[in-house]
C-alpha cells in the first residue's frame, strides 16, 4: 500500500472477530475524500470534509472529473457541496466503475427548484441521474430519472418531506436495455428501463443544478456499492431490518416504520425499561418523545457492550436529551452517553449517567446543534469499568467507574423539556467494533516521510481484518479493506 509525503497514521482496534482499524489522515487539501478506492470496487465515498475550506469539488479530491456545467460545485466547509446561482455542474468519480450512486441530499427550502442527483454512466455525453421534484410546501413533489439531462421516466418516490434529509440512490443494470432501480432512504420506489440507445458503463458521480437561491443545494455525501446495489439493501431491509445474532454487535434500527406508532409495537426487539412516556415513531425514519418526559429501551437481542445513536438537528436552545445507552437493566439502570443541553447553536460538551444520575462530563467539545451528529459509547471491563465516548467517530476522553454496572443489553434514552419534539433519534445499532482488540504493528512507524514509503501492517491476530481511511475519521467495518 503506497503512501505519499505527509501522510499520518494511528491505529484502532475491535475485538471479536480481530478487525483493527488503521486511521490515516491527510495534511494536505485533499483531507475528507476517500479517492483510494479500488476501480469498480463499490468501496468509493466521499464526505465532503475539507476542513472548513471552500474549494472546487476537483481541487479538493482531484478524483472528481466535472463532465458538463456552466459553474463548479464547490464545497462548503461543513461536510457538504453546493452550486451558487442559476448553474449546473456533473461530476463523475473517476476510481469508480460501479453502477451504483446514492447520495445523501440536506434539508430542502419549503418552496425550491434546484435539484441534487445520483448518477451513473457518467461521461461528456451524459449519464443516467435521479433527483427529487422541486419542493412546495414543504414536499417534495416525488423524484425523476433523467438521461443526458432529458427527462426519461418516473421514479416512484411519491411526495416526501422536504425539511429532512434523505439518502436518493440508483442502480443501472443491463447493456442493450438497462433497468434503473430507484431508493430512497434505503427503500426501493420504482424502476424505469431505457430501451433504445442505452449508455454504456463507465463512471458514478453526481449533479447539481441551482435555481439562482442561496446554497442549500446541498449533498452531504456520496458513495457507490457495487455489489450491494439499493435493491439489495431494500429487501435486506424489508426481509428482516432488526435481525441481528444475539450479542453479535450488528444490531442496528433505522426506524422506518409508520408515524405515532409506539416503539416496542413497530419493533418487539425494543424493550421498555423504565420511564414516563412513550417514544413513537415520526413516519420520516425517526423515533421521538413529547411533553417533559422520560424513556430508556434496552435491544433485547443484542448484548454487545456498544451503542450509536444518530441525532437530528436540535433548536437553538433547548434541555432535551437523545441518549446512547450501555448495560441497560430492566428497571432501567445503565450508562448513557448525550449531548449537553443546546445554547445559541452549539451543544455544551458531553455527559455520561449512571442510572440516569450524572457521572461525568466528557471532552467532545461544543459541536454545532444545527447539524445531525453520531454519538456513541463503548463499555469494557468488570472492575472498574471504563466508557468510551465517540462523536462522530473520534474519540473524547475515557471515562472510568469503580462501582460498575453488570453487561446486559445496549439502548436509547430519551429526556424532553417540553418543546415540541425535535427530540429526534434517526438511527441507532450497536458497534462492536470500536470496542478494544490487540493492536498491529507497522513498518516502518507512523510518522511524516519526504520520500514514498510502503507501509506494511501485520497483526498478532491470524483473522485479522484491517480497515483504514484517508480522511482523518475513524474506520469501520465498511472503511477499505487493507490487503497485504
Amino acid at each position: 500500500m503506497p503512501i505519499s509525503p505527509f501522510l499520518s497514521c494511528r491505529v484502532y482496534a475491535t475485538r471479536l472477530p480481530f478487525a483493527v482499524l488503521l486511521l490515516c489522515a491527510w495534511f494536505v487539501a485533499s483531507a475528507g475524500a476517500q479517492s483510494n478506492c479500488t476501480s469498480g470496487s463499490g468501496t468509493c465515498a466521499d464526505s465532503f470534509n475539507s476542513n472548513g475550506v471552500v474549494a472546487a469539488l476537483s481541487t479538493y479530491n482531484p478524483s472528481w472529473t466535472k463532465t458538463g456545467g456552466t459553474a463548479d460545485a464547490y464545497t462548503t466547509g461543513t461536510k457538504s457541496i453546493a452550486i451558487g446561482g442559476s448553474n449546473y455542474a456533473y461530476y463523475a468519480f473517476a476510481p469508480s466503475s460501479a453502477d451504483v450512486s446514492q447520495i445523501t441530499v440536506a434539508a430542502s427550502a419549503t418552496k425550491a427548484s434546484y435539484a441534487r442527483e445520483a448518477c451513473v454512466r457518467l461521461s461528456a455525453s451524459g449519464g443516467y441521474c435521479v433527483g427529487f421534484s422541486a419542493s412546495n410546501n414543504g414536499y417534495y413533489g416525488g423524484c425523476y430519472v433523467e438521461r443526458g439531462g432529458q427527462y426519461l421516466g418516473n421514479g416512484g418516490c411519491g411526495m416526501l418531506s422536504a425539511t429532512t434529509m434523505h439518502s436518493l440512490a440508483i442502480a443501472a443494470s443491463g447493456t442493450n436495455s438497462v433497468v434503473l432501480t430507484v431508493s430512497v432512504d434505503g427503500v426501493q420506489t420504482g424502476t424505469v428501463t431505457d430501451s433504445g440507445g442505452t449508455l454504456p458503463t463507465s463512471h458514478p458521480g453526481v449533479g447539481l443544478n441551482g435555481d439562482g437561491t442561496t446554497a442549500n443545494s446541498q449533498i452531504i455525501d456520496w458513495q457507490d456499492h457495487q455489489g450491494f446495489t439499493p435493491a439489495t439493501l431494500a429487501a435486506l431491509e424489508a426481509t428482516s431490518p432488526y435481525a441481528c445474532t444475539s450479542g453479535s454487535g450488528s444490531c442496528f434500527d433505522n426506524f422506518t416504520g409508520q408515524s405515532k406508532a409506539l416503539l416496542p409495537q413497530y419493533n418487539t426487539a425494543w424493550s421498555k425499561a423504565t420511564g414516563t412516556a412513550d417514544a413513537l415513531l415520526t413516519g420520516s425514519r425517526s423515533v421521538q418523545l413529547n411533553g417533559k418526559s422520560y424513556a430508556y429501551y434496552l435491544y433485547t437481542p443484542s448484548t454487545s457492550d456498544t451503542s450509536q445513536i444518530t441525532v437530528t438537528a436540535a433548536a437553538q436552545a433547548q434541555a432535551y436529551t437523545r441518549e446512547a445507552c450501555v448495560r441497560l437493566q430492566p428497571n432501567g439502570v445503565g450508562y448513557c452517553v448525550g449531548l449537553g443541553a443546546s445554547v445559541n447553536g452549539a451543544y455544551a460538551g458531553c455527559y455520561i449517567a449512571k442510572g440516569g444520575l450524572f457521572l461525568s462530563n466528557v471532552s467532545c467539545g461544543t459541536p454545532s446543534s444545527g447539524a445531525s451528529h453520531t454519538l456513541a459509547m463503548v463499555a469494557s471491563g468488570t472492575q472498574p469499568v471504563v466508557l468510551q465516548v465517540f462523536l462522530d467517530g473520534v474519540p473524547a476522553k475515557a471515562v472510568t467507574d469503580y462501582f460498575p454496572l453488570p453487561k446486559s443489553h445496549p439502548g436509547i434514552g430519551f429526556v424532553s423539556d417540553g418543546t415540541l419534539a425535535d427530540t429526534d433519534m434517526s438511527a441507532w445499532r450497536d458497534y462492536r467494533e470500536l470496542a478494544t482488540a490487540v493492536p498491529p504493528s507497522f513498518s516502518p512507524a507512523a510518522g511524516t516521510y519526504n520520500s514514498v514509503q510502503t507501509v506494511t501492517i501485520s497483526s498478532p491476530a491470524s483473522t485479522a481484518n484491517i480497515h483504514y481511511t484517508l480522511d482523518g475519521s475513524v474506520p469501520t467495518a465498511v472503511s477499505p479493506l487493507y490487503s497485504h
